[in-house]
């Protein structure tokens, strides 16, 4: 390579986006392909579960949240739990869409989400994990 080449020309290509899985033999190290969501869902102000989900392919109102390494432990979120996508995008086609927060509006938002997890998650002593996983319909729905 002399001087001239720039690094990273044969490292990326800009083209159309590819979907690709990643496959293993331990299900929890399984990638899925696609731009993935995590919707965080609320049932009388308490959390009941994060579920995973594409995009693109959306997310319907009734899940059915599946344990990534542990199918067995899937749970039901109740009809008629509300719902927020954590994840926020900061930039699009490397233009800033959203304002970053303040340190006090981090702060607080923690302060009021903890305010939502149930007390025995919060415990110190053998505490219960909140159910996160895979929506069900998403492990079921292939992607083109």
């Amino acid at each position: 390579m002399n001087s001239n080449t720039p690094l990273l020309t044969d490292l990326y290509q800009i083209g159309e986006w590819q979907l690709k899985i990643k496959l293993s033999e331990q299900a929890v190290k399984v990638s899925s392909p696609g731009i993935q969501q995590v919707r965080r869902f609320s049932f009388y102000g308490e959390f009941r579960g994060n579920a995973i989900f594409e995009e693109d392919q959306g997310c319907p109102n009734f899940v059915e949240v599946v344990h990534p390494s542990a199918p067995q432990r899937s749970k039901s979120v109740p009809a008629g739990a509300s719902h927020e996508d954590l994840l926020k995008p900061l930039y699009r086609h490397g233009n800033r869409v959203t304002e970053l927060p303040t340190l006090q509006e981090i702060q607080n938002r923690a302060r009021d989400q903890l305010q939502h997890l149930n007390p025995t998650v919060k415990r110190l002593q053998h505490p219960v994990n909140i159910l996160r996983g895979w929506n069900a319909v998403c492990m079921t729905t292939s992607s083109p």
